[in-house]
């Protein structure tokens, strides 16, 4: 009985808990990037923006964190009840058993202590069960981020310039996009005047909208 117990509670609690703590780096994250950019929230007026998207993440956090809490109440009473259940059968079957003569008394009481003794490692291991669980969540989602391969790769014959070397860039038929599929902006030519500006502006994020561009800003030289 505590093995299928043990065995359902892995099989929820362990998702339960991984969707909170993605919730809790969500907020996190959203609590970061408006302290960090807080002079670009105060300068355009974004404050009730902000709160809105944290008061979001906050609700999404709550409701994971709640459903873990739910989960918990659930599964943590219910393997430490399996022992005493146990227990409690065990002395009904002995002293049953001890009335009719089948076993002797000094059998009944060692059996009674052997197994009160085992109780309480018991109770320890369903929570070590339980807790396990909420840590699985977190050990895997370190190897998560320990396992990410980087996004920009060096090109094969890259090398190493020398101190001395120009720092300028030139932008000789270069494209931009999310997905090379999809460019935004494509082919920036070299205009021959040094210095010259070119802005992409629009919503640095792509779920923004369909006809989103990133904020950049690019000077040929």
């Amino acid at each position: 009985m505590l093995w299928v117990v043990a065995d359902r509670s892995r099989k929820r609690l362990f998702p339960a808990t991984w969707y909170a703590q993605q919730q809790a780096g969500a907020v996190a994250s959203v609590v970061d990037g408006s302290v960090t950019g807080v002079r670009v929230v105060k300068g355009f007026g974004q404050e009730a923006q902000e709160t809105g998207k944290l008061r979001q993440a906050g609700r999404r956090l709550f409701a994971g964190r709640l459903r873990t809490v739910r989960l918990n109440a659930r599964y943590t009473p219910a393997l430490q009840t399996v022992p005493s259940l146990g227990q409690v059968a065990m002395l009904a079957l002995g002293g049953w058993m001890a009335t009719r003569g089948q076993i002797t008394l000094g059998t009944f009481v060692a059996f009674s202590t052997y197994l009160a003794q085992l109780v309480g490692p018991v109770r320890m291991l369903a929570m070590m069960l339980t807790v396990g669980q909420q840590a699985r969540a977190g050990v895997e989602r370190v190897y998560d981020l320990i396992d990410t391969e980087p996004q920009m790769a060096e090109s094969p014959d890259a090398r190493e310039l020398p101190e001395a070397a120009d720092a300028s860039v030139e932008f000789d038929d270069v494209t931009f996009g999310y997905t090379p599929d999809n460019p935004r902006a494509g082919r920036l030519q070299p205009a021959g005047r040094t210095g010259e500006t070119v802005a992409l502006v629009g919503a640095s994020r792509p779920a923004a909208s369909p006809t989103s561009r990133c904020c950049c800003r690019a000077t040929t030289t």
